[in-house]
């Protein structure tokens, strides 16, 4: 996942700065509320980033089938929030 202020951090990084009080980020509410950890869901919207197929995520990142299930569909359901909104043209 991406932050609007660390766009291309992984989250577990962003996650490793907060524990050392660099940056108040509540991670653990998000993990409960997401119903997968950090480091999985990272490796998990890597695999889907490079266009690998939820079988390649399983085998190369040791990851449950029905959690790239899921974290697919989040990411499908999320879609319109990632897209800017029309804008005029100056």
């Amino acid at each position: 996942p991406k932050t609007p202020f660390f766009n291309d951090t992984p989250t577990t990084a962003i996650s490793t700065l907060s524990i050392h009080d660099a940056l108040p980020i509540s991670g653990i509410e998000d993990e409960y509320a997401l119903g997968i950890d950090y480091v999985t869901l990272d490796w998990i919207l890597w695999g889907i980033d490079h266009q690998m197929d939820s079988a390649q995520i399983v085998e190369q990142y040791h990851v449950q089938e029905g959690q790239v299930a899921h974290v697919r569909e989040l990411v499908r359901r999320s879609e319109h929030l990632r897209k800017l909104p029309p804008a005029p043209e100056l």
